[in-house]
């Protein structure tokens, strides 16, 4: 039940990127928990059932045009059509865009172990006023937060940094994996990594407080359980 609010508060949000992580989520731990602990008969209800869902999606935009989802997907297409092609970067993904370019450049001064914790703003700006650009969208673009968990890793604390990033979402499925095979009904483990991995690709998740203590709470499942030894044996 909570994780259900969840999903409709993350989707009422509007998050494009959770809008499409939500359904490979969703799918990967449905066959999950099918593979490891149902019936034939159960399999192929919940392959029949995916695959009308995945119907569904694709007729979503027909069926109802105006609705949510595809209003905000919609609208991330245009932007990133206005970006590459226009070369304006004025919008929401057109922004992030800007910051993931500027950002490799900022990376390759120091690419193994970065410029240090806190200092993407600093590195960032510096950047940028080393470009001859009169006109003032440089100094609009000034930011904290380059909304991508990579660009942010790279920047601060370099390859090192993404690598030690990147074991704990390994380690993390992995022992989701493992979870489920003991109890298929921990299959929802795996769907939560995934969520946040495809989610921390255009967010930076470490200036979180939310998202690292879902992180924390997904580590806490996905830590295989030792063996209750029986004291009478």
């Amino acid at each position: 039940v909570l994780g259900a609010c969840c999903i409709v508060g993350m989707v009422l949000a509007g998050s494009r990127t959770l809008l499409m992580a939500f359904p490979i989520a969703i799918v990967s731990q449905l066959l999950l928990s099918v593979h490891h602990g149902a019936s034939r008969r159960v399999k192929l209800i919940t392959l029949g059932g995916l695959i009308l869902g995945f119907l569904g999606m694709l007729a979503l935009p027909s069926v109802a045009p105006s609705s949510l989802p595809v209003k905000r997907l919609s609208a991330m297409v245009s932007e990133l059509e206005k970006t590459l092609v226009d070369q304006d970067f004025d919008t929401s993904s057109g922004l992030r865009f800007f910051w993931w370019r500027e950002s490799a450049e900022v990376v390759a001064s120091n690419p193994i172990v970065g410029h240090g914790s806190g200092s993407f703003r600093l590195e960032f700006e510096e950047h940028l006023d080393a470009q001859k650009d009169d006109s003032d969208f440089p100094r609009r673009a000034y930011c904290d937060n380059p909304h991508s968990t990579i660009a942010l890793e790279m920047v601060e604390r370099g390859t090192v940094g993404l690598l030690l990033w990147g074991s704990i979402f390994v380690l993390g499925i992995h022992g989701a994996w493992r979870a489920s095979k003991r109890n298929p009904a921990l299959a929802g483990l795996l769907g939560g990594w995934l969520v946040l991995l495809i989610y921390g690709i255009p967010n930076s998740l470490q200036l979180s407080g939310f998202t690292m203590s879902l992180v924390a709470v997904l580590v806490v499942f996905s830590i295989p359980r030792p063996k209750m030894i029986n004291a009478e044996t």
